[in-house]
Formats: C-alpha cells, structure tokens, sequence
C-alpha cells in the first residue's frame, strides 16, 4: 500500500507549546498508512545511554526500539498525542501506529479531513513515564534550589562574620592610633614645659649674672 508522504506537511502544532505537528494536506481516508516512523532500530540500552533525554524514540518490543532523534526528514516523528499531559477541548487521536514486523506506521483511525492536524497515541506507559521524568526533575529542582539557599546562607555568614572581624580589627586599630596619639601630644606638651623650665632657669641664671655685674660696678673703688 501507497504512504501519503505527499499528502501531509509539517506545522505548528495545534497543541500549546508543543513545537511542530503533522498536519493533513488532502483528505486522508480512514485505514490508510499515512508515514512510516522512520529512523536507526538500536537497543533501548544504547539509545538510553546515548540519548538520556529522547522523546523520538518508539518502542518494537522489550529490548529494541526505533530512534528518530537523527531522522530529521522523517515526517512521522513531528506527530503529537492528543491525550498527552494536559488534555484540550476538541482534540483527540485520530490515527495510530501499527508495526509491521521491524516497520512502524502511523495509520488513519477515521477519516482525516485536509487541515486537520494528525495525533497519534504513544502509550500510557510514555506518559507514565514522562510525568515521572518530570516529578524527578521538579524534585531535582526543589534540592538544587534548597542546596543554593544553604549555599547562599553560609556566604552571607561567612561574609558577615568576615565584616565584624574586619570592623573590630579596624576598630582596634583606630583606638591603638588614638591612643599613640595622645601620647605624643603628652611627650610634645612635656617637652614644651621642660624647654620653657628650662629657658626660665637660663632667664633666672641670666638676670642674677647681670645683676652681680651691676653690684660690683656700683661699689666705689679705694683711693
């Protein structure tokens, strides 16, 4: 059977942030294999290992998988689930996939009209699985979050116990300044009473010379 590659085109999904969705071009008949989902077939632990957070990965069986991640031509990858996280008004799966031993197809359920957007089911366990991936991320989040407010608690101590040994040896050395200070306006004052001491005895000394000076010339000498 024919696929309708040609019949399809790839737009903004109908769905809210959800990228791009598979749209149809012409009227699509129910029954009809629209796309094959194309891409590497590997093992789910290679897959997993190499692309930890793969959304384009299709599940054959327990230990393979189909990986589109790379297989960016592959329309069948751009197809969203209309019953995914949050559920919107209106929209519902109108096609779903159907292997054909190693080949997957996306396969018509109703009649698609052209415009109508192409939503396939992937699985309940997809789901389960991606609201696990995003309580784990939120979890995750609330322990990073929690390990910077402790992170940033320590700093703002450490960078406050920093600024009170700072102000203190700041402060200790402001009163050993203070201190050094007066001590030299002491020493200058006590230098400046014993210069002045000791003019004054030099003043004294001075005046009582000059005062012997005049005595002796005031004796009248013997004729």
């Amino acid at each position: 059977m024919a696929l309708l590659e040609k019949d399809i085109v790839v737009k903004t999904s109908t769905i809210p942030n959800s990228g791009n969705g598979l749209f149809a071009k012409n009227t699509i008949p129910k029954g009809a294999r629209i796309v094959e989902y194309k891409g590497r077939v590997s093992t789910w632990k290679k897959v997993r290992h190499e692309n930890g957070e793969n959304g384009y990965i299709y599940f054959l069986n327990r230990n393979h998988v189909i990986d589109a991640s790379r297989a960016e031509k592959s329309l069948a990858r751009y197809s969203n689930d209309a019953t995914g996280l949050r559920r919107i008004k209106g929209l519902n799966n109108n096609a779903e996939y159907v292997e054909d031993g190693t080949r997957v197809f996306i396969v018509a359920k109703r009649e698609i009209l052209s415009g109508e957007e192409i939503f396939v089911g992937y699985g309940k366990e997809y789901w389960q699985t991606i609201r696990e991936n995003i309580r784990i991320e939120a979890s995750n989040k609330k322990i990073e979050a929690k390990k910077l407010a402790d992170r940033t608690r320590r700093e703002t101590l450490k960078a406050a116990k920093l600024a009170k040994r700072t102000a203190a040896v700041a402060q200790r050395k402001a009163k050993r300044q203070e201190t050094a200070a007066r001590k030299k306006a002491k020493l200058r004052e006590l230098m400046l009473a014993k210069r002045e001491r000791n003019a004054a005895v030099k003043a004294k000394k001075q005046a009582a010379k000059a005062a012997r000076k005049t005595a002796k010339k005031a004796v009248p000498r013997k004729k």
